[in-house]
């Protein structure tokens, strides 16, 4: 099998999309935590103190969504350099790691949405 630089350079507009949205997804969740801080301080509650306790976990998460999409973004690059200097077969292994990386990045996002449904759970639970 013969991969050439546009397999790997279709992937990387797709990468740089992603990167862009899971960095908005960090910047509203670390205002969220500022803000749910500012009330904590005011008057601590044990819900605020849950939803901070939340956000914290999903951003720990998104920054490691972001490394890992990072990583194989990194991957795709050096794929294409790979492919450049004809060396097939280490190529494929790297392409086959960059996918795998985003693979686990998407992965991690789809189950910090399930977190994000449990602050949500948090914030609504006096409505139960």
């Amino acid at each position: 099998m013969t991969i050439y630089v546009t397999t790997p350079g279709l992937l990387l507009p797709t990468l740089a999309l992603i990167m862009t949205a899971y960095s908005n997804r960090f910047l509203v969740i670390t205002t969220l935590i500022r803000s749910r801080y500012s009330e904590y301080r005011k008057d601590p509650t044990t819900q605020t103190r849950e939803e901070i306790k939340n956000l914290r976990r999903r951003v720990v998460l998104l920054r490691n969504v972001q490394t890992i999409g990072a990583f194989s973004f990194f991957l795709c690059v050096h794929c294409i350099v790979l492919i450049y200097t004809e060396q097939q077969m280490g190529a494929m292994l790297v392409f086959t790691f960059s996918l795998l990386g985003m693979l686990l990045s998407l992965g991690m996002f789809v189950y910090e949405t399930y977190v994000r449904m449990q602050a949500l759970d948090i914030h609504i639970k006096d409505i139960r």
